[in-house]
């Protein structure tokens, strides 16, 4: 008897374990064409700003630099952190620049279509077009 009702609580807690219900993962929706243009054209001017800006502090370091070689004076800390600084924004303004360009690349393999689409109501067949979402891919 007691094996029996065991039996019946492990079978009971086998049966609700499994069945429990998995909650719905939350999709991710779907980007346009224009989301894609938007964001590779805000990446593009943060890459070209950060270019500019580094270019320009890198620039003042050198000038400094060799300012103070010549023995004019100056602070020596101040160039070199400013050279070192600016080479390193020129070379971070690569992490925009790259997903800018995967951006364009997708918004511009992104299109809608009204694709034909055949469908049978009442025993007859009929064509109607159906907005359909095409992405290309280039090998």
């Amino acid at each position: 008897m007691k094996k029996a009702v065991l039996l019946f609580i492990t079978l009971g807690t086998m049966y609700c374990s499994l069945a429990q219900q998995i909650p719905a993962r939350k999709s991710k929706p779907a980007h346009t064409k224009e989301e894609y243009l938007q964001k590779s054209k805000k990446l593009w001017t943060a890459a070209i700003v950060m270019v500019s800006v580094g270019g320009v502090m890198a620039i003042t370091g050198l000038a400094m630099g060799l300012n103070e070689s010549n023995g004019n004076g100056g602070s020596g800390d101040v160039s070199g952190v400013l050279f070192v600084g600016g080479c390193g924004l020129m070379l971070g303004s690569l992490g925009c620049s790259i997903p800018g360009t995967i951006f364009k690349k997708k918004a511009m393999s992104l299109s809608f279509k009204n694709e034909p689409a055949s469908s049978l109501q009442r025993g007859m067949v009929f064509n109607k077009t159906v907005p359909s979402l095409s992405l290309k891919i280039s090998l």
